[in-house]
């Protein structure tokens, strides 16, 4: 049976997570496909303080969110990061075990605590291949003057490996790059896409609706059918 998909986006902060969801989006609802949208943050520092707590505050966290999507099979799911970022961010944001301080090198295929942890789960696995992940790569300089712009975010990314924000990128969206290699190695459907204009934007989400599209028309093609079915019954009766 055909379900819809769960489209995730990942890459750098800045990068155009949220005008891509928002172009999407805007195409679903001209097709008149019914979507759900998830973002995904960091734990609650006032829930979550120490390191070990923040590791299961994103484990509970990503398990419950698939848990939940898997029960939904007819509308389309959009992720703005998911647990597969979190083998990124959590070198960055202090949520690793002790065994793995010495920054775990994403090449050897090892992703980290939390993310191989969901990876192995059983509703991940029925899941999977729905899922499309969308790796945004943008310019480097672009990036970084967007960060420059934003207090919250330039104080965030002068407090990673170094205090130069340039240098935080490249390292960020190596990690990136890395993450992208391995999960296509894995068989799981990605997409890697430049994100550096307004233009961009519109063109990848149409290249998104294409990638989806037979998904997206199958569900809309059954419902049309049940529709049809259900008239002419009012009608015999």
């Amino acid at each position: 049976m055909k379900k819809n998909p769960i489209i995730v986006f990942e890459g750098l902060d800045r990068v155009g997570k949220g005008s891509h969801i928002s172009a999407l989006t805007k195409i679903l609802e001209e097709l008149d496909v019914n979507y759900l949208t998830f973002h995904c943050e960091g734990p609650d520092s006032k829930i979550a303080t120490s390191t070990q707590e923040r590791i299961y505050y994103q484990l509970f966290t990503f398990y419950n969110q698939l848990k939940c999507i898997n029960s939904i099979q007819k509308t389309p799911i959009i992720f703005d990061r998911s647990f597969f970022g979190e083998t990124v961010w959590s070198k960055y944001y202090n949520r690793q075990l002790k065994e793995e301080l010495c920054q775990y090198d994403i090449n050897t295929q090892y992703l980290g605590y939390v993310t191989e942890s969901i990876m192995n789960t059983d509703v991940y696995k029925e899941l999977q291949d729905r899922m499309i992940v969308v790796f945004l790569d943008g310019d480097e300089n672009i990036v970084a003057q967007r960060i420059k712009e934003s207090e919250e975010d330039t104080r965030v990314y002068t407090k990673f490996c170094c205090c130069n924000i340039e240098r935080n990128v490249g390292f960020i969206k190596n990690e990136f790059n890395k993450l992208y290699n391995v999960l296509s190695n894995k068989g799981l459907k990605t997409l890697k896409l430049q994100s550096n204009t307004l233009s961009d934007i519109d063109n990848n989400a149409n290249i998104i609706i294409n990638e989806v599209k037979e998904e997206l028309f199958w569900w809309r093609m059954k419902n049309l059918k049940m529709f049809i079915h259900l008239t002419m019954l009012e009608q015999k009766n």
